[in-house]
């Protein structure tokens, strides 16, 4: 009896062998292993790598493409004369997700209808948690964007702006997860040359009041809002 499809399973080619994970990624794991059982911390101070490597029975060699392979991942850091650190650099995070969403070709539309999901609650947490150091820059950069040399000079302004709410969280994943959405859209919009964000302006104003009060529910309306209208504003390059 012939089979239906058969399209799939000719995709599949079990005779290919089981490939076990290389020495430099076993050496990776076990240092990643180290981080999350808090053995290792940001700032400590690897072994010597004659040491280290030692100690895992592998070549310099094979210990310093490990190494490496972190330091490009954002893990760790070298230094003259000195030697590995840990470094955790979360800017190589925000590189890699804002690269991997370029890369997938994502619609002005598709970010702004993530961030109209995303930034609400981020303005919630922001109103109960913002210093008067952080409101102070707000009220700044709101006066900033009030008379702004262009366009894109406001939107980068608009851009620290939220970014700042997010930080105002003081909760570091609302930071980590909205810097590379906000980079990529500041690589992928435009400012019309007769745009005033007047609009916009007048959003970010009542957001701004919203956390002054330290009024969740309204901070977290008033951003919905916002990215509502930014949705429809002739600035978003399509």
């Amino acid at each position: 009896m012939a089979r239906g499809n058969t399209t799939s399973e000719a995709r599949l080619n079990f005779s290919e062998p089981i490939v076990v994970k290389s020495v430099p990624d076993e050496i990776q794991h076990k240092i990643l292993s180290l981080l999350s059982d808090r053995k290792l911390l940001p700032g400590d101070r690897l072994p010597a790598e004659r040491e280290l490597a030692s100690a895992l029975r592998v070549s310099r060699t094979t210990l310093r493409d490990a190494l490496r392979g972190l330091a490009a991942r954002g893990v760790l850091e070298s230094r003259a004369g000195s030697g590995w650190y840990v470094q955790l650099d979360a800017s190589s995070i925000d590189v890699a997700i804002a690269l991997h969403f370029e890369l997938s070709d994502l619609a002005v539309d598709q970010i702004l209808e993530v961030r109209r999901a995303f930034e609400p609650a981020v303005a919630y947490h922001a109103a109960t948690g913002r210093t008067d150091v952080e409101l102070a820059r707000m009220r700044e950069l709101i006066e900033a964007m009030e008379h702004p040399d262009s366009g894109d000079t406001y939107l980068k302004l608009a851009d620290e702006f939220h970014l700042l709410v997010a930080t105002a969280t003081h909760n570091p994943f609302f930071l980590m997860a909205l810097r590379p959405v906000v980079d990529l859209m500041s690589q992928t919009r435009h400012a019309d040359p007769a745009w005033e964000g007047k609009a916009s302006q007048t959003e970010h104003r009542e957001l701004l009041a919203a956390l002054e009060a330290q009024d969740p529910e309204r901070a977290a309306a008033a951003m919905a809002t916002h990215l509502g209208g930014a949705i429809t504003r002739s600035w978003v390059g399509r």
